[in-house]
């Protein structure tokens, strides 16, 4: 059911809480350990430390800043259900663990399957977990506790990365229930169970986030491997990926997965190359028709002179405001060279551009409006044929 304003103002602290705590771990990192840009890795291990009130939870060893990070780190994040056989990444499934202890005893394992054996070391390993701070979601001892406790990894929980439970997610399935004859095909057509073969899905964006990545989808909108949310159009890479996410990507996924764990590679949750795409060209066909998508934003203030000169349409940019140091978000402009003012020249975005239109304004006697069809300052441009031939530089972005 929809959440109440006072479960929402729970929601926003709890997220202000975790936010704070993040930036402590960063503060400590930078401070304690030396490293001036901490990754995310960096502040997650912080804050599994904290958590576990920093002692491995599986050997008893202290964990200290110097044997956390270093030269050879001594504990790795480690996934209590392992990954390949949960497909669960989130913060309730890790915490620390004395590198030699999980690469050579934990390795594909539930804590109960590894230390089982020796009801002392299990009972221990249990003690330990019970004393958890709760960490980042100040009740994450009772969730991993449990996690710790289990015997066995129920059937279907990796398959739980199809099905999202939100609220919003639960009105869309239902929708498109009614929309298309229910979301299961009923094997037993004067029965209510739900028995059949499930058509309709609903995936979490865990799920989304690692078909986009081992696709190479993230690359369609900047050169980096994550998420674009800056562009509009990460949405339509996001129903790309949306459209193929089904059983059958889960176990590739789960099969993937369980092949990274073998090489005991710790940079990777995947084994690279196992995913295939759905079909050949599939990237490139992706890419082209999101190529072709054309965003408009909408204007935050009124439109108060002429509606193609005020409307702003590029894409958005963050920099540091050198007095607040805040993030301020602007946009480029673009106009033509007799209608800008000389602050707008030295603010071009291209440094070859703004170079020659400052040096034919130097000519014109620093004046824009001189600026005309016969007074241009002129740009070299490559024609298709491999010639050059000059253009001239009628408007500029700034």
């Amino acid at each position: 059911m929809k959440k109440s304003r006072r479960e929402r103002e729970i929601d926003y602290n709890q997220n202000r809480k975790r936010e704070k705590e993040r930036e402590n771990a960063r503060k400590k990192i930078v401070q304690e350990a030396g490293i001036k840009e901490p990754k995310p890795n960096d502040i997650l291990k912080v804050l599994l430390a904290q958590e576990c009130n920093w002692q491995c939870p599986y050997t008893g060893k202290t964990i200290t800043m110097s044997n956390l990070f270093g030269d050879h780190p001594q504990f790795d994040i480690e996934h209590i259900l392992p990954f390949s056989r949960s497909l669960d990444n989130s913060f309730a499934n890790k915490t620390l663990c004395d590198a030699k202890y999980n690469r050579d005893v934990k390795r594909n394992q539930t804590p109960y399957e590894c230390a089982s054996g020796s009801p002392d070391e299990y009972h221990q390993l249990l003690e330990r977990v019970k004393r958890f701070s709760g960490g980042i979601q100040n009740r994450g001892g009772n969730i991993k506790l449990r996690r710790f406790q289990m015997t066995e990894i129920p059937d279907g929980f990796a398959n739980r990365v199809l099905n999202d439970t939100r609220y919003i997610s639960r009105l869309a399935c239902d929708y498109l229930g009614t929309l298309y004859g229910g979301q299961i095909d009923r094997t037993d057509a004067e029965s209510d169970s739900d028995v059949g073969t499930r058509r309709i899905f609903v995936c979490t964006g865990q799920a989304t986030a690692w078909v986009r990545r081992e696709w190479d989808l993230n690359k369609i909108l900047n050169d980096g491997d994550e998420k674009e949310r800056t562009d509009h159009r990460h949405h339509a890479v996001d129903a790309a990926a949306i459209v193929y996410c089904s059983p059958e990507i889960v176990r590739k996924l789960a099969d993937a997965a369980e092949q990274a764990e073998e090489l005991n590679d710790k940079r990777r949750l995947f084994l690279r190359g196992e995913i295939n795409e759905p079909y050949r060209g599939y990237r490139k066909d992706v890419a082209d028709l999101v190529d072709k998508i054309n965003v408009s934003y909408r204007c935050n203030k009124k439109v108060s002179g002429p509606l193609h000169k005020d409307t702003q349409y590029s894409k958005a940019h963050i920099e540091i405001d050198p007095k607040t140091g805040k993030e301020v978000e602007y946009r480029y402009l673009r106009k033509p060279l007799a209608s800008m003012s000389i602050n707008e020249i030295n603010s071009i975005v291209d440094p070859v551009i703004r170079k020659k239109v400052l040096d034919k304004l130097d000519r014109l006697g620093g004046k824009p409006n001189a600026f005309n069809v016969n007074d241009l300052p002129y740009q070299k441009v490559k024609s298709k044929d491999g010639s050059q031939r000059l253009v001239p530089i009628k408007k500029a972005r700034f």
